[in-house]
């Protein structure tokens, strides 16, 4: 009977329904969000943002030094941090690792956008064709 009912809470709880589970005082993640910036000073949010970009730039150091290759297999999750690393450091182009994955990066990007223009085209030519044979059937 007990199981029934955690089965049933669960299944509320993957649904959305039920009231939300509040975390206990202080377990919480912290929100560092534009307004924590603004309740500082302006040299405080420089230095903050300073820091970051910093440990991004050192993370991707870190990652395409050592990070990527576990027991010589490809860390997949590394390899998409690193991609999405890439984007988000200063330019590196004397890097080839920093050039592969802003090529790579672009090339997804356009074919991400062509994509649907390609299937929707393909769907207007196969329309018009289906269309066109439906009216030499009629005559």
């Amino acid at each position: 009977m007990a199981a029934m009912a955690a089965l049933r809470h669960a299944g509320k709880r993957l649904v959305g329904g039920g009231r939300p589970m509040s975390t206990p005082a202080g377990l919480g993640r912290r929100n560092f969000t534009q307004q924590n910036l603004q309740s500082h000073g302006s040299s405080e949010k420089a230095n903050v943002l300073m820091q970051v970009q910093q440990k991004k730039e050192l993370l991707y150091d870190l990652i395409c030094n050592h990070g990527y290759e576990v027991n010589g297999k490809m860390c997949i999750p590394n390899l998409r941090l690193l991609h999405h690393l890439s984007v988000e450091i200063k330019p590196r182009p004397d890097d080839y690792v920093w050039v592969y994955l802003r090529i790579t990066h672009t090339v997804y990007a356009l074919c991400m956008c062509v994509s649907p223009l390609v299937s929707l085209y393909a769907s207007w030519i196969v329309f018009k064709v289906t269309k066109d044979a439906l009216r030499g059937e009629e005559n």
